[in-house]
């Protein structure tokens, strides 16, 4: 590697390290150095690596191998069929995780979706919550996702035809500007390498434990845990790549021109700090307060669904697993989990509120309906 490349590296790097990435790494920093909250904050980095990173970036790696399969790209075919955009945007977000969630967000901000594909993805996903659902009630989790797809698909296309396809549009403009030649900085090339290194036996792991396989007890080396240590490590990775990547705007991390390892990495890193953010914030709040997410279903039969509709406004997929443990466990009836299922954005949410915060806001709220409609329709017929 020439003098030339490294000190253009270096500048890159430099020239990324804005006051709010230090700033936000040292508020980390100090988070697991306090006694008080490591272990909460240690147990977030592992589950945003296992819940979220590994299952966002085999969808990226899928849409993106799919694209090439196919010679199109998403952004294409979503801008070349508007009229089949909805149902498109509702079939990615009823897949199991956020993954499919969040590759939809990134083609609003490419301006490729209209505000309804955004309803209709929020509304069809079911987040991380829906791998717990799957594993122990099966057919209760095929019923929740085809009512959430229906719902989607559904309120997705009223609210284009009540607002107009144009309505908070992401201008096209901004997109094609980020489609110019870029600068790959050479000296992340190892980073980049441990990384996809770490994704397979990631992606292993991740799956295990979304069908609540108990890896760290059952796959221990020596009567050693080693899986949860290899989620932080893998954690910390994509924080350390985030903080020095110099493309840290999601529009560039995606650009079809870059090597299809760098933009799976870059993209999967940004979500995965913001995720992070949310699941920190949600573990350091129930410690310091002690507040128990029950004690918000210790109510009167009809006030339920309500309560598990507010509770799926809370961005993440942390409340909305506990939520559907309440579930399985008999303490909350099928209309509150349809309800939770339907207004839950999952973890989607972090990187949609960072990229769109005005689109993502109104249509968090839009879930709503929906959500109320068939809880309360649910509770009213079967229960």
């Amino acid at each position: 590697m020439n003098t030339v490349v490294i000190k253009r590296g270096i500048g890159q790097i430099a020239s990324n390290m804005s006051l709010g990435k230090p700033l936000a790494v040292l508020a980390l920093g100090g988070l697991i150095a306090s006694d008080t909250t490591r272990e909460a904050v240690l147990r977030s980095l592992g589950d945003a690596y296992f819940q979220v990173s590994v299952f966002v970036a085999a969808t990226l790696l899928g849409t993106i191998l799919f694209e090439r399969v196919r010679k199109r790209r998403l952004y294409d075919i979503l801008r070349a069929n508007p009229k089949w955009q909805i149902a498109i945007a509702a079939t990615l977000g009823a897949l199991p995780g956020c993954g499919g969630a969040i590759m939809v967000m990134t083609q609003y901000i490419r301006g490729a979706l209209s505000f309804g594909g955004v309803v209709a993805v929020l509304t069809a996903t079911m987040g991380d919550a829906a791998f717990l659902l799957l594993a122990k009630a099966p057919r209760e989790a095929l019923t929740i996702f085809a009512l959430c797809y229906a719902s989607g698909v559904v309120f997705g296309y009223l609210v284009d035809h009540i607002h107009g396809r144009e309505f908070m549009r992401v201008r096209v403009d901004d997109y094609e500007e980020a489609e110019e030649d870029i600068e790959e900085n050479q000296l992340l090339e190892p980073f980049y390498k441990l990384w996809m290194a770490l994704f397979f036996p990631g992606a292993v792991c991740a799956i295990a434990i979304a069908f609540q396989v108990d890896i760290a007890a059952e796959w221990s080396v020596g009567g050693a845990d080693w899986v949860t240590p290899f989620g932080i490590a893998a954690c910390l990775l994509a924080i350390l790549m985030w903080l020095l990547n110099p493309l840290s705007d999601i529009r560039m991390c995606i650009s079809p021109q870059r090597p299809m390892a760098r933009r799976v990495a870059d993209m999967t890193n940004f979500i995965a700090f913001w995720v992070l953010c949310g699941y920190v914030g949600y573990e350091v709040f129930i410690l310091l307060t002690g507040f128990e997410l029950k004690s918000l279903f210790d109510a009167w039969k009809y006030a339920v669904p309500l309560m598990a509709v507010i509770v799926g406004f809370v961005p993440g997929c942390g409340p909305q697993i506990v939520v559907t443990t309440l579930y399985l466990n008999g303490l909350i009836p099928f209309s509150a989990q349809l309800a939770n299922a339907i207004s839950n954005d999952g973890d989607a949410l972090f990187p949609a509120l960072r990229l769109a915060p005005k689109a993502s806001a109104l249509a968090t709220v839009y879930t709503a309906a929906p959500a109320i409609v068939l809880g309360y329709g649910w509770l009213l017929l079967f229960e």
